[in-house]
C-alpha cells in the first residue's frame, strides 16, 4: 500500500464516515423520545458526537502527526460548518426538528474535546 492511501485511510477516512453517519443518523424521521431542554441526554449525545468529529477532524487537517494553528482553526470551523448544516438538515426531516440548543451543544462538544485532544498531546510531546 502507497504511503498516500495509508495516510488517507488513517487520518482522513475516519471523519470523512463519522460525518456521513452523523448525516444518516439525522435523517431517520423518528427518533427515541429524549429529554428535551437545555441539560438532557439529548444535548450529551451532541456533545459527544461533535466531540468526536472534531478530534477526527483534526487529524484530517494534521501535518505528519503535527497540529498546525492553521489546521485546527480549519478543523474547527468546518466542524461548526457541520453541525450548522446538520441542524439545517434536520428541519427538513419529518419528526425532527432544528435547535439552537443542539448546535450549541455540538459547538461546545468540539471545542472541549479538541481542546482536551490537544493538550495531552501538547503534553505528550513534551515530555519526549
Amino acid at each position: 500500500m502507497n504511503i498516500r492511501l495509508s495516510c488517507f485511510i488513517k487520518n482522513r477516512l475516519p471523519a470523512l464516515i463519522w460525518a456521513a453517519l452523523i448525516f444518516i443518523a439525522s435523517s431517520i424521521s423518528r427518533t427515541p423520545k429524549l429529554k428535551v431542554g437545555i441539560f438532557s441526554l439529548d444535548k450529551l449525545i451532541h456533545f459527544v458526537e461533535f466531540g468526536i468529529l472534531g478530534i477526527l477532524l483534526l487529524l484530517f487537517f494534521s501535518e505528519y502527526g503535527r497540529f498546525t494553528k492553521r489546521g485546527t482553526a480549519i478543523s474547527f470551523l468546518l466542524g461548526v460548518t457541520w453541525a450548522a448544516l446538520d441542524e439545517y438538515h434536520q428541519s427538513f426531516v419529518f419528526g425532527r426538528n432544528s435547535s439552537v440548543y443542539d448546535f450549541i451543544a455540538d459547538i461546545t462538544g468540539i471545542f472541549f474535546f479538541q481542546f482536551i485532544f490537544l493538550k495531552s498531546n501538547f503534553l505528550r510531546t513534551r515530555k519526549r
